[in-house]
């Protein structure tokens, strides 16, 4: 099963570097190009906090869930999928 998926992965890089003639999506060198990292990443960091300050409660609940509840690998990994948005989100330089 996850040799199929990484064959469509793989597919949709090959037909995006056939189509558009770069590996990384329009929208990624839109919004990178031209600024400066740390101008980005005060940017991303702008934008990030408020959205935390928001959900703040439904992160504690979700922690309380993966650490008390009961620890499994699958949690974990949910957990770093969302982290890892975040610090995407952060050294992208947030939304307008």
């Amino acid at each position: 099963m996850v040799g199929v998926f990484g064959l469509f992965v793989f597919a949709q890089e090959l037909f995006r570097w056939a189509y558009y003639g770069a590996l990384v999506p329009n929208t990624y060198v839109l919004k990178v190009s031209g600024i400066p990292l740390l101008a980005r990443i005060e940017n991303g960091t702008k934008f990030v906090i408020p959205f935390l300050g928001e959900v703040w409660a439904l992160l504690a609940l979700a922690g309380v869930g993966l650490v008390i509840v009961g620890f499994r690998a699958e949690k974990l990994l949910l957990a770093g999928v969302f982290v890892t948005a975040l610090c995407y989100q952060v050294w992208a330089g947030g939304d307008s």
